[in-house]
């Protein structure tokens, strides 16, 4: 298994743009040690950098740059923290919660928000109920459970990193902003 890189070698970044997308630093964080482990170089299915976005994604987003460009720590950032907060963005309009909408946010930015908001589930748990449901066969179920994982990985990444930072639990960071 691959060394993962430093976790806070890009820290000023993500902090600097999770603030400027109201949004706490440890989420954005925990998206990139689930994207890529912090690789700045990794590439997958057309994904590339830090917190994998696709060039098309940066380029919606405002990104006038190259695919190179985006390989780039500080740009991937910049791009994929402004992704994410569109993501709960569009969560909220039918999230039951800020809570419910940045876990269905999460989850968008891994499976698609056309796939998420299509469901029109306004907690994880309905969201969850629907895609777990055997008649669900919008993608196939490997894709469904890839995300359910996805999710609940960077809950346990967002968790270690608020604790890490002197917060008591999940639930007091998930709420703090």
């Amino acid at each position: 298994m691959a060394k993962m890189a430093d976790e806070n070698l890009y820290d000023k970044y993500i902090k600097a743009e999770a603030t400027k997308n109201n949004l706490p630093w440890h989420l954005v964080k925990a998206i990139i040690r689930q994207e890529s482990g912090f690789d700045s170089k990794c590439l997958y299915g057309g994904a590339v950098g830090l917190m994998q976005i696709n060039p098309s994604t940066a380029k919606a987003m405002g990104y006038n740059g190259t695919t190179a460009g985006l390989y780039i720590p500080a740009t991937n950032i910049i791009f994929g923290t402004k992704y994410l907060k569109s993501m709960i963005d569009v969560a909220s309009k039918t999230a039951s919660s800020q809570k419910n909408a940045r876990i269905i946010g999460i989850a968008a930015y891994n499976f698609g928000v056309s796939r998420i908001t299509a469901l029109k589930q306004g907690t994880w748990d309905g969201l969850l109920k629907m895609l777990s449901s055997p008649s669900y066969k919008v993608v196939p179920r490997k894709r469904v459970n890839i995300t359910i994982n996805y999710v609940n990985r960077v809950q346990i990444f967002w968790d270690g990193y608020m604790l890490a930072d002197n917060h008591t639990n999940f639930e007091e960071a998930f709420f703090a902003k």
